[in-house]
């Protein structure tokens, strides 16, 4: 019997051979798959890629120059209500005429209810912010005040808390007109006149006392006039 030793027995004919080095020479090689990828990739136009390169540069700069430098101060605080955005200066030391119309200048304070309401939240707001108030009226479609607020108080607070207070007590969301009007009195007894007059310049009653949404009715507190 004749040995056999390792593997010489196991032959593979030349046929197969062929075949496989055939397969073997017509599979693209690795490096070519490469250098096709290499060469799809650089046909992109240089210019786009500039631009990105530079937009993410200018990008991080950007983000480092922010990032070292302090927010800005803020100049204004201005309310978020609608009721108050003007921004007037503190003069605790003068008596003041305050002019604030209804939005669109509608009638409804024409309504007793509301008139009477626009009066009563008006002391609730001097409650809480003290304020001298010289005279007043409610007239159908804009409000005058005569006042002098002292220190620390300021006409804005005490405006705002009277906008927005009266818009929520009456339920009307647009209530006011964004601004009100803020003149400075040289002559407080004139203007006082002038505020009671009103309702009779406007045909409203005969005499300023028969009005009773004013301070000339003698059925609210104000405070006195000491000079003129």
């Amino acid at each position: 019997m004749q040995k056999r030793t390792g593997n010489s027995n196991l032959h593979i004919p030349a046929p197969t051979l062929r075949s496989l080095r055939g397969a073997s020479r017509g599979r693209p090689k690795p490096s070519y798959i490469f250098l096709r990828f290499r060469t799809v990739i650089t046909d992109v136009p240089r210019a786009y890629g500039t631009v990105f390169l530079a937009y993410f540069r200018l990008k991080s700069e950007n983000r480092k120059h922010t990032s070292s430098r302090t927010p800005p101060r803020v100049r204004h605080m201005r309310i978020a209500s609608s009721a108050m955005t003007q921004l007037h200066p503190v003069q605790n030391a003068s008596i003041m005429m305050i002019t604030t119309n209804v939005l669109d200048r509608q009638p409804l304070f024409a309504n007793a209810s509301y008139a009477r309401e626009a009066i009563e939240c008006l002391y609730r707001v001097q409650a809480l912010y003290p304020f001298f108030l010289y005279a007043f009226v409610i007239m159908p479609d804009h409000c005058h005040f005569l006042v002098r607020v002292p220190a620390p108080e300021t006409i804005g607070r005490i405006m705002n808390s009277y906008k927005s207070g009266l818009t929520f007590d009456l339920g009307i969301p647009k209530l006011w007109q964004r601004r009100y009007h803020l003149r400075l009195i040289a002559y407080p007894d004139q203007t006082k006149n002038y505020i009671h007059q009103n309702a009779v310049a406007a045909g409203l009653v005969e005499c300023a006392e028969d009005y009773p949404w004013s301070s000339a009715s003698g059925r609210w507190d104000i405070t006195e006039l000491l000079w003129e």
